[in-house]
């Protein structure tokens, strides 16, 4: 049993072992873990020189984790989900699946499925813990969703998040990601007009960027100037914009050439104003084409510009506009599309879920179910060897009673005394043993009898019990020649009842304990101290010859009562090996 038990909670700690692993155990993905965040592109190189199939069940999955996360942090788009997918579904509770969801959220964010994108956000938001080194990626995911809910046009939801993650980068000292994160909340204020807010973010941005790259303090510089502009501060736009443009380098070099047109335009500076506004026309993205073109088309931009290319800027201007369309019905479809995957995705998380669940309430149910027949065992076992160490124990006293009925009637008091003491110092013994079988589990001798056999042996010392029948019955004529005896026929003929606070209980345990000495001691060794003071005085009672009726008059008790008192004594006493009928008999004996 023991080793059962053992072999359970082994199991059971190895299965939650491997749910809740957190680093892999091959050593070359352990090196590769340490160095995917300073050097993304030399780990996916060196993940491909790795065979997934000779890697164990954890350490594949790790693999394709490794892989997504190194692929996000080169910068590479993500073009499938297959991989992430197949993390989530095997990390469960491991730490690990936080960040995992993580960057399921950059997968479909990159697929341009951003409602499951800001599920999966969400969901590595809640599983993240309040532990300060959890810190580093709760900010990621923060500052993730807030940029995907401000590109959906959700700029005042995307607040909260962005404030959290500013706290957070805060807290930690780390000045590049709040410098970062002051930028991206004064951009959105811009988005949302509110210039005054935008400009207070901005200026705190500003502040701690000198440490970082010229590009990135020309971008500060150029979100700088648009407020000014939007707040018609153009001589502070001005000072901001100068050679903003020409420190970017990347695909927002568009979006200042045109406001950098527009301020210049403002302060009738045209011939800036014409000079940006026609790079800005070389722009891919078609809202930044228009903006250019109107300015170009503008009356005071226009004698800059030939009449043929007046022309030519209108016709580009009109296919601008279109492809400006069919980018916004383009967009519809991606919207629908992203809608219908996700209720898709939706559909079947819920599907799995309950899958899990269902699962779940299977191993529960069976895992309950084999602690309740373990558990039942026990108490089989356990019942079982109690009745054995009681039957044990009531044939010891049993053979002893039979010894002492057998000794010579004209023994002395002293030898009675004698063969008490020999009764006690065998339920002492009885004790011991009882003792070193519960504490060291080995059975003693006489253990090794089943509860059934040592029934028979209690059965046959019963037997032998009874020819001593003779004599009983002149102890119990002697106990009807005793003033208790006469007290208790006299409430019988008035049918009194005795109370348990009568005296005459006294009486009558004293006059029966003259008789026989050894008769409440015995019952009690044989019972194993289970009679109560009601078994007692019935025992007393049947002791002095009295029928179940006349008890039943006597305490006050309906005849039905008594028979099954008497059962229950019976049982008590002598484990049912004695029938009920013989009851009065062997109490005479005792």
């Amino acid at each position: 049993m023991n080793r059962t038990l053992l072999l359970i909670i082994t199991t059971i700690a190895i299965i939650a072992c491997g749910c809740t692993r957190q680093h892999p155990s091959d050593p070359r993905l352990q090196r590769l873990t340490l160095s995917v965040d300073t050097g993304p592109q030399a780990v996916i190189d060196s993940l491909a020189a790795i065979d997934p199939a000779t890697l164990g069940d954890y350490d594949r999955h790790y693999y394709n984790f490794l892989t997504v996360k190194a692929r996000d942090k080169a910068y590479i788009v993500h073009t499938s989900d297959s991989l992430i997918l197949d993390v989530i579904n095997h990390f469960g509770l491991s730490p690990k699946m936080a960040e995992a969801l993580y960057y399921a959220g950059r997968v479909y964010s990159d697929l341009g499925d951003y409602p499951t994108a800001l599920r999966y956000f969400h969901d590595a938001l809640d599983r993240i813990s309040d532990d300060p080194e959890e810190d580093e990626l709760r900010g990621r995911v923060l500052s993730q969703t807030g940029r995907m809910l401000s590109n959906c046009g959700l700029h005042r939801q995307s607040l909260p998040y962005l404030k959290e993650c500013l706290e957070l980068s805060i807290s930690r000292n780390d000045t590049v990601n709040t410098t970062y994160d002051y930028q991206l909340l004064g951009s959105i204020y811009l988005d949302l007009q509110e210039y005054d807010t935008a400009t207070i973010y901005l200026d705190k941005a500003y502040s701690l960027a000198k440490h970082l790259s010229d590009s990135d303090l020309a971008f500060m510089e150029g979100f700088l100037a648009i407020a000014s502009y939007q707040q018609n501060k153009i001589d502070s736009a001005l000072i901001m914009i100068r050679n903003v443009p020409e420190r970017i380098f990347d695909d927002d070099k568009d979006f200042f050439l045109v406001y950098a047109s527009n301020i210049y335009f403002k302060a009738e500076k045209f011939d800036t104003a014409y000079m940006y506004a026609k790079q800005a026309i070389n722009s891919p993205k078609s809202d930044f084409q228009i903006s250019a073109y109107c300015a170009l088309l503008n009356p005071e931009l226009r004698k800059y510009s030939s009449p043929d290319t007046i022309f030519e800027y209108l016709e580009r201007y009109r296919m601008a506009i279109r492809q400006m369309h069919r980018q916004i019905d383009e967009k519809s479809i991606t919207v629908q599309n992203a809608q219908y995957n996700y209720s898709v995705h939706e559909r079947r998380s819920t599907q799995l879920r309950k899958l899990n669940q269902k699962l779940f309430l299977w191993i529960t149910l069976c895992v309950l179910v084999i602690i309740f027949v373990i558990a039942l065992y026990i108490k089989r076992n356990h019942a079982l060897l109690a009745k054995k160490i009681e039957l044990q124990h009531a044939l010891s006293v049993i053979r002893l009673l039979n010894s002492q009925l057998e000794d010579n009637t004209a023994k002395s008091t002293h030898q009675s005394i004698e063969t008490e003491s020999i009764i006690n110092n065998t339920e002492n013994n009885a004790n011991s043993v009882h003792n070193s079988y519960t504490q060291t589990e080995t059975p003693p001798r006489g253990h090794k009898l089943s509860a059934k056999q040592i029934q028979q042996q209690i059965k046959a010392e019963i037997t032998q019990l009874k020819c001593h029948a003779s004599k009983a019955d002149n102890n119990q004529k002697d106990l009807h020649e005793t003033d208790a005896y006469q007290t208790i026929l006299f409430y019988l003929h008035d049918k009194k009842i005795l109370k348990d606070t009568d005296q005459v209980w006294d009486s009558i345990m004293n006059t029966i304990h003259n008789t026989s000495p050894n008769f409440k001691s015995t019952l009690c060794r044989l019972s194993c101290n289970k009679l109560t003071s009601d078994d007692y005085k019935l025992a007393a009672l049947l002791k002095m010859g009295f029928t179940s009726s006349q008890i039943a008059i006597l305490i006050g008790r309906s005849k039905s009562t008594i028979i099954n008192r008497r059962k229950s004594l019976c049982s008590k006493v002598f484990y049912d090996i004695v029938d009920t009928s013989e009851l009065n008999q062997m109490i005479n004996i005792i």
